[in-house]
């Protein structure tokens, strides 16, 4: 696998909240919370690629990413 992603806590606007304690939302904005990601277990390169491919179709992944993290040729026979 790969590094995982970090979350992250914040307001509409960008800014950032500790993530951790109490934190005041104002009256109208949203808060915005990102969950850390995990990533994955193996090589990404060994992954089907009938399944990166299905990830592509469902937005998942854009085709740049496939290509470069997966080493996949989405669309070539």
């Amino acid at each position: 696998g790969q590094a995982g992603a970090p979350g992250a806590v914040y307001l509409d606007d960008g800014t950032a909240l500790r993530g951790m304690g109490r934190d005041d939302v104002p009256a109208g904005r949203k808060l915005v919370i990102e969950r850390p990601g995990g990533g994955g277990i193996g090589e990404p390169s060994a992954r089907d690629s009938a399944a990166v491919a299905a990830d592509v179709r469902a937005g998942l992944v854009s085709p740049a990413a496939a290509s470069q993290i997966y080493s996949a040729k989405i669309g070539e026979k």
